[in-house]
């Protein structure tokens, strides 16, 4: 298939007992980066292909390390088209930091140009498939769609190995405990049931029976995920942290993890540990539920399209049971599709063949992070799923994806495309799946989901307005007195220039509010909606700078 160096016997073996390692670690693949980039600085380019291709193949196997390894031995051998296809397919398919994006963005220049020679050590940055974070998506109606405070930081992770550490077998039970309490010490609780180490905060006086609620619950579905989806999954203990608040979420995250989660994350999962942490009590667990979804099926299925895996873990955070099987109920998230927020956002709603072409970057929100557009990609996939439940499409889809084709060898045709395998799940082009789709909606939630003009306006976009100005102006206010009491000279001349600015804006707005009336009675709705828009872009803008002080 591609050139071959000759290869002795000892370099044989060591191939086998790695893959012999690898194939042992049923949930949790190790991949021993440094000597894959040692064969290729060698020119064992097919050894490479080969070898990553059945790693895939297995377990925890669909991952961007794997993929772009196979990516780079194709084009270090000549087949630089390929070799595109395949860095094209780690861009679309997996959630990338922004450096590691912009590195594959690179490489794919760097292989078009005939250049070979990128570092190759720069992959050792290269993430394991993490599972997603739920926070951004379940915070309610987003009013600032710029404030990245309410994101995970993630810049300050544990190391990888240090994480897979805390990985354990189900006969390992007291081993995983004794190691999870030393690292999280006296204030934490942990007991374990069946798969699943239940850490709580001491104070909250967790019981056994308790646990056994909470174990009960997410056993049933782990094994309705595993089973109504066909699923590999993991073999290992997984560990759950039940938090009680926003603020023990932070400190349990900061603690184990060494990450901070914003403010405003509910929940988030790492495949690396195989932890899940949500605020959850022991009876209401739809976080929870929502991250087990995500580690269950990354283990199977590492490449899973955002909007799926959004869209699906999203059903099942407001859940119900028929019999054992798992049912996505009514969701809040209708509230982010409503035409009075697509209107005040400005952002629009995308078409089911736009949000299912989505990569990740594109889903969370574009290269800027846009939050109120990924709000409304989250709560589409959402009512998207609802929908193809009502029709028994699940299982057919999540199948499809997870058999879903590669872009292959050298000789092999292009990957199937997202729109393709939808198309031939529904069995129907797209544009009649869209038609479909909006009918079911309008009849199932009585208004039309595209309805919205940006040139109307409603009493209840005013509402969301005045809800934003107020939320704004009193978070801008509240680090503005912060800012003050620290007593830096520095800063009082920045502190009463912006106490003016947002006075004014307050002001203006009010004033404004005071003659919506007067502007929509005259037909001047236009002219009012570019003065609040400008008011707008003055308070976020304000609010900006504030917080940029604050971190100094």
């Amino acid at each position: 298939m591609l050139h071959r160096k000759n290869v002795d016997m000892k370099n044989t073996l060591l191939v086998f007992i790695v893959c012999m390692i690898t194939a042992s670690a049923y949930s949790q693949k190790k991949i021993d980066r440094q000597y894959y980039i040692n064969l290729l600085h060698d020119g064992y380019y097919s050894r490479v292909f080969d070898e990553c291709m059945t790693m895939r193949k297995g377990v925890y196997g669909k991952c961007a390390i794997l993929d772009y390894f196979i990516a780079k031995s194709l084009c270090l051998d000549g087949y630089r088209e390929k070799s595109q296809e395949w860095l094209k397919y780690v861009l679309d398919n997996y959630p990338l930091k922004t450096e590691t994006r912009k590195f594959i963005t690179t490489d794919i220049n760097n292989c078009s140009a005939g250049n070979t020679g990128s570092a190759l050590g720069a992959i050792l940055t290269l993430p394991l498939p993490q599972a997603s974070v739920s926070g951004m998506s379940k915070m309610g109606r987003i009013i600032n769609c710029t404030d990245q405070t309410q994101l995970i930081n993630w810049q300050n992770l544990f190391n990888e190995n240090d994480l897979e550490n805390r990985l354990f077998s189900t006969e390992q039970k007291d081993s995983a405990l004794s190691k999870l309490q030393s690292l999280l010490g006296a204030k934490y609780k942990v007991n374990f049931l069946d798969r699943f180490i239940i850490v709580t905060v001491a104070e909250q006086n967790i019981t056994d029976n308790q646990v056994a609620t909470v174990t009960t619950l997410l056993q049933r579905a782990f094994d309705f995920y595993k089973n109504f989806y066909n699923l590999r999954a993991p073999d290992k203990l997984i560990t759950v942290y039940l938090m009680p608040n926003q603020a023990s979420l932070h400190n349990v995250a900061l603690k184990i993890h060494g990450i901070d989660v914003g403010n405003a994350t509910l929940g988030y999962s790492l495949l690396s540990d195989l932890s899940l942490l949500g605020i959850s009590t022991p009876t209401q667990v739809g976080t929870l539920y929502h991250e087990l979804f995500h580690l269950v099926v990354r283990t199977d299925a590492g490449d899973i399209p955002a909007w799926l895996d959004e869209g699906l873990a999203s059903l099942y955070s407001i859940y119900q049971w028929k019999n054992d099987t798992l049912k996505g109920a009514a969701t809040w998230r209708i509230e982010q599709l409503r035409p009075e927020y697509i209107n005040s956002t400005g952002i629009g709603l995308p078409s089911l063949k736009e949000l299912i072409s989505y990569n990740w970057q594109d889903f969370n929100g574009g290269d800027d992070i846009d939050l109120c557009r990924a709000s409304v990609n989250y709560a589409l996939s959402n009512h998207f799923m609802i929908y193809l439940q009502e029709k028994g499409l699940l299982q057919s889809l999540v199948a499809q994806f997870k058999s879903r084709s590669t872009p292959g060898n050298k000789n092999d045709l292009a990957a199937s495309d997202n729109i393709s395998i939808v198309e031939k799940v529904c069995n129907a082009p797209i544009q009649t799946i869209q038609t479909d789709f909006e009918n079911w909606f309008q009849k199932k939630y009585n208004f039309n989901l595209y309805g919205y003009k940006h040139d109307q306006y409603s009493e209840l976009q005013m509402e969301h307005y005045y809800m934003m100005f107020e939320e704004i102006g009193s978070k801008t206010g509240s680090m503005l007195y912060n800012l003050s009491s620290q007593k830096n000279e520095k800063n009082k001349a920045f502190i009463d220039s912006a106490k003016k600015q947002l006075d004014t804006i307050h002001n203006k707005f009010t004033t404004l509010q005071g003659s919506y009336s007067n502007y929509k009675n005259s037909n001047k709705m236009e002219e009012f909606m570019v003065m609040v828009e400008e008011l707008k872009k003055d308070l976020f803008a304000l609010y900006n700078k504030v917080e940029a002080a604050i971190k100094q």
